[in-house]
């Protein structure tokens, strides 16, 4: 089997131009993230991500596989470094899923006014990827960073558009505020600094008023440390959408709304709660101990985006040695990712509610919290919908003693 390239494919002109050349020489996995809130420019960097590969798979004989990925974040959070570090978690799940891809595709071109943007990010960027893999999975073979056009001493940007077709060229699209012409087309807007040709303004960290960061599955251990977070400060509750099955995605999201509800009525802090739709590839979900390494990007980027950020709360309960020796793999890999890319973050204080790296059972665990919180909790990844005894509305009826299943509004969980 041919191995693969692994490239984030922008819908610009440098992607675009990226695609064209990795494709000349073997099978490439590109994947497009559709970043939110941005509107127009959403919509068309998608649809030219489309047509880019339509175009390249029917010039050359390897085979090239688009994977689009939802990655709805706020738009304070997400603007950060300009999307760097949101894509670098991306590209390790990736590595970590598919043993055939042998190099990274990076793309930059030489303007001098981003140059040190290209070289601070790049580096913090490729850091983090390579710690985490390799602290994640043992790879079959090594992978390789692949500098597209000659890093660290990259082409012009109008030299790189040169390696690719005319006509690929006019389907790409750079322009942040792109419009709709007559023809139904996106064409530049001609005033955002892409289309002037200027330096863009890069957004600063701010204050968000909040000190404690989760991340709230739903289930009862994040539940747990947001319980115990809400009693020494503001917290930035975070729920990110992951699973590809509905019902579970329901489920969780609902259980994490109920929690939030609960602990804002029993705290004396305020919580604000965010809800990130974040959906790779189906092949690309659960590979990277339960998805953890999803959310290091994610994680990193509230960090760096918010300056009174002071403690991050993991929830890490053992049920036996061999969860407890994954989630000391996964925790080793997380942080050496985090620290890579927050390096300039000082006085980050992690928070282990349960005792890490010896961790409490998870029955001792919970009591750390009140009953009547955690069964408002989901965490069984298999759920399913009852009836009522019109076999057509949801049921609060339950055989307990014979299923060992426990009701949550409707959706029930098998243990």
């Amino acid at each position: 089997m041919s191995k693969k390239t692994l490239l984030m494919l922008s819908g610009g002109p440098d992607s675009a131009a990226a695609l064209w050349i990795a494709a000349q020489e073997g099978p490439v996995l590109a994947v497009h993230v559709r970043f939110a809130p941005r509107k127009n420019r959403r919509k068309a960097e998608e649809t030219a991500a489309h047509r880019i590969v339509e175009y390249v798979s029917r010039q050359v004989e390897h085979d090239i596989r688009l994977d689009v990925v939802d990655y709805d974040i706020p738009g304070n959070v997400a603007d950060i470094v300009y999307d760097c570090y949101h894509l670098a978690g991306l590209e390790a799940v990736y590595l970590i899923a598919h043993k055939d891809i042998h190099r990274v595709a990076r793309i930059s071109s030489d303007e001098t006014f981003l140059k040190p943007i290209y070289v601070m990010r790049r580096e913090r960027a490729s850091m983090a990827i390579e710690r985490m893999v390799n602290l994640s999975v043992e790879r079959n073979e090594p992978f390789a960073w692949w500098d597209v056009f000659g890093w660290s001493n990259p082409l012009k940007r109008e030299d790189s558009h040169l390696l690719m077709p005319e006509h690929l060229m006019r389907m790409s699209i750079s322009c942040r505020r792109p419009v709709l012409d007559g023809d139904g087309e996106w064409s530049p807007c001609g005033k955002c600094f892409k289309c002037k040709g200027i330096l863009p303004k890069q957004r600063q960290p701010e204050a968000c008023g909040y000190s404690e960061l989760v991340f709230l599955s739903g289930g009862s251990g994040s539940a747990t440390a947001l319980w115990l977070a809400a009693r020494e400060g503001p917290v930035l509750a975070v729920h990110v959408q992951l699973s590809n099955h509905p019902i579970r995605r329901k489920a969780e999201e609902d259980a994490a709304h109920r929690i939030v509800s609960y602990v804002r009525e029993k705290s004396r802090h305020p919580v604000r709660f965010d809800v990130i739709k974040y959906t790779p590839a189906a092949d690309t979900l659960g590979v990277a101990q339960n998805d953890m390494h999803h959310f290091a990007s994610i994680r990193a980027a509230y960090v760096l985006a918010y300056t009174d950020i002071k403690r991050i709360w993991r929830a890490a309960p053992a049920h036996d040695a061999g969860y407890s020796a994954k989630r000391g793999q996964t925790r080793r890999a997380w942080v050496a990712f985090h620290n890579a890319l927050c390096r300039d973050r000082r006085g980050l204080e992690w928070r282990d509610p349960f005792g890490w790296p010896n961790p409490m059972l998870k029955e001792d665990a919970l009591r750390m919290a009140p009953q009547e919180l955690i069964d408002l909790t989901v965490s069984c990844r298999i759920l399913y919908l009852t009836a009522g005894e019109d076999g057509k509305s949801a049921g609060d009826v339950i055989n307990a003693e014979v299923t060992g299943r426990m009701r949550t509004g409707g959706i029930h969980e098998t243990r």
